[in-house]
């Protein structure tokens, strides 16, 4: 009953929410393992989505403990599931790629084909794959992250699970956005709006409602904002606070380039309120750059603050080893740092960021860093 009460509820509902809790309560009684494995996996499924991280991370480990006790391989693919989940959100990339190609590895095609129906309503090697994706990318394995983000894509059409496709495809659609690829990412958002609209998903429909709304807006499109903010109000009925940021964070991008200035700022900094609450710091060093590009391109530039909100965003994206997006924040503070003839200072800064790449120099990201710094040298 649970995962289905995600999927057509919404995974933090308070019909699954209480349904958990209880079945928490019964397990503990009967005292039975196997099951209590699965009603705490679905448990955190609700307190990791509502933004209650901490928590997601204390029942993770306590089911990666679980697990080992049962020596189960099935169960271990399980708790590592919610170890990448977790830990990715949290900002701990290392740690997420670790867990989701631990759990590639360990997925059996047979013994675990019925888990898509048992924990958290969507396939767990679908979702390893989509999580070791993002976690490449934002750890800077550009290319690589490319070719396993349509490796993943792959598998979630091989297996035809609708709620898979829906949950999953927002990863991906994700990953669109980090590359700065605007046409794979209005194409998952709409594969994403098409399959939770068909099926009743309420969750994957409002996050895709966000992303569509997105790229109306840079069209030009002005119904964009509202369908965006609609969307927003929606996620926040339904308690649905991690990835809020990221959503909040596209937004104040579309409000921005709307020229609701204000407006855009006030949204930054409910992006980055919500994140601090929710102790989530994936897609945190990208609202402070974000912010600092503001402030710089406001109708009274202000300086020093846009530098600040680049050194934070640099600073973080240090602390959770984001190598992608250090560079764009090194980028846009080298950038700044050259128009007040810091030349020197800036390429000390970037040239290290950028060297430290092995891959993706076709991207767009290092193809600005790499022509920065040769205006910077010369």
């Amino acid at each position: 009953l649970g995962p289905v009460l995600m999927a057509t509820e919404g995974q933090v509902s308070n019909s699954v929410r209480i349904l958990y809790e209880r079945a928490r309560e019964l397990c503990a009684k009967i005292g039975e393992e196997k099951q209590m494995f699965g009603v705490t996996f679905n448990y955190w499924t609700t307190k990791f989505l509502c933004g209650e991280l901490p928590l997601g991370r204390a029942l993770s480990a306590e089911l990666l403990t679980n697990a080992a006790a049962l020596n189960d391989p099935g169960l271990m693919v399980q708790a590592q599931h919610t170890t990448w989940a977790t830990h990715a959100w949290s900002g701990n990339l290392r740690t997420a790629l670790r867990a989701a190609e631990e759990g590639r590895r360990l997925y059996d095609p047979v013994r675990d084909k019925h888990h898509k129906f048992l924990y958290g309503g969507h396939d767990p090697l679908c979702c390893a794959s989509a999580f070791r994706a993002g976690a490449m990318w934002l750890l800077g394995y550009q290319d690589s992250a490319a070719r396993a983000r349509d490796e993943a894509y792959r598998e979630m059409l091989q297996l035809g699970h609708p709620f898979t496709l829906a949950l999953l495809g927002t990863v991906v659609m994700l990953i669109y956005y980090l590359e700065g690829n605007t046409e794979g990412f209005a194409d998952a958002s709409r594969s994403v709006l098409e399959i939770s609209e068909r099926n009743g998903f309420p969750a994957t429909l409002s996050w895709a409602k966000v992303c569509n709304g997105w790229t109306m807006s840079q069209h030009g499109n002005a119904e964009g904002l509202g369908l965006m903010d609609a969307a927003i109000g929606d996620l926040r009925k339904m308690n649905l606070r991690t990835q809020l940021p990221f959503y909040l964070g596209l937004k104040a991008n579309s409000l921005w380039t709307r020229n609701f200035r204000s407006a855009a700022l006030a949204c930054i900094d409910d992006a980055l309120a919500t994140a601090s609450s929710n102790d989530e710091h994936c897609f945190e060093p990208e609202l402070h750059r974000m912010k600092g590009e503001m402030l710089l391109h406001a109708d009274h530039p202000q300086w020093d603050a846009a530098r600040l909100c680049f050194l934070e965003a640099i600073r973080v994206s240090r602390q959770t080893e984001a190598k992608s997006l250090e560079l764009r924040a090194a980028t846009s503070l080298a950038k700044l740092w050259q128009s007040q003839g810091k030349r020197k200072e800036a390429y000390d800064l970037l040239a290290p960021v950028y060297n430290w790449f092995t891959e993706g120099f076709d991207t767009k990201d290092l193809k600005e860093a790499k022509s920065l710094l040769g205006e910077l040298s010369a």
